[in-house]
């Protein structure tokens, strides 16, 4: 039987993230509104954040996959950001990309190298849930 090796796609582009040096993981420890939200563990300077991309990748929740700027970070923890769909749970785990990556760039870059397999390492009529969802498993 071969070796399979599967990745989600929060999971490629975390690889992705940490291999360019350029994210941060957290999850909100405390949360106030769909603009301002908490994360205890980021120890970053008062506006250290500010221009970084958040990037919510909890699953299940409201806001998966949203996308905001941060527009002040006070140096506590307390992230204000771009509205998001919903206000955050605690415990809800995001992404915060360096200014110069933008998630959504990442992920279609994901899409062409996976364009890219097509009839070569990759058979979609095999693995046909690949396309289906941004979360299932890629061989």
């Amino acid at each position: 039987m071969p070796v399979l090796a599967d990745r989600t796609r929060i999971q490629i582009e975390t690889a992705i993230g940490y291999n360019l040096g350029a994210i941060f993981e957290g999850s909100w420890t405390a949360v106030s509104s769909a603009t301002s939200n908490t994360d205890t563990k980021w120890k970053g300077t008062a506006d250290s954040a500010n221009g970084r991309w958040l990037h919510i990748t909890h699953t299940g929740s409201g806001e998966d996959g949203n996308i905001a700027r941060v527009t002040d970070d006070n140096g506590s923890g307390v992230l204000t950001h771009d509205a998001l769909d919903s206000t955050p749970t605690i415990g809800e785990t995001y992404m915060l990309w360096d200014e110069r990556y933008r998630p959504d760039a990442i992920h279609s870059f994901i899409d062409s190298a996976i364009l890219g397999l097509y009839g070569r390492a990759y058979n979609p009529d095999e693995y046909p849930e690949v396309t289906s969802t941004p979360t299932t498993a890629l061989h």
